[in-house]
């Protein structure tokens, strides 16, 4: 069912992951270059946010072997990487995706708290 949400989810990670470690050289950690424009990470933090709205219920994300882990997860990397690169390499473009990062982690409490109070 969800099966290729998840995988293309673990794609998009991929290449974002790939693209962030090119921008850590060593010795480079407080001069970030990233190598691809800034949005690209916003962009790509949208990706978990988009699952989050199409399997909003968390019963059908229970259902979907990991989906609900893999976005966790996905959007905590996508976090990771935008306040390192908003913070120490002085890319204010990547704070939307921060936001984006931190807006999937509430939505999946609410959405969780709100089954949990119903059921």
């Amino acid at each position: 069912m969800a099966a290729p949400v998840r995988y293309a989810l673990l794609a998009i990670s991929l290449v974002m992951l790939l693209w962030f470690m090119t921008a850590l050289r060593p010795g480079k950690v407080s001069n970030l270059e990233i190598p691809l424009p800034t949005w690209a990470l916003d962009v790509a933090a949208l990706s978990p946010l988009a699952a989050l709205a199409r399997y909003w219920n968390p019963e059908i994300r229970k259902k979907t072997d990991t989906l609900e882990f893999d976005l966790k997860l996905l959007s905590g990397l996508y976090f990771l990487m935008a306040i390192l690169g908003a913070a120490l390499g002085g890319y204010w473009q990547l704070w939307p995706g921060v936001a984006i990062s931190v807006a999937v982690h509430a939505g999946i409490w609410h959405t969780n708290r709100q089954a949990r109070d119903h059921g």
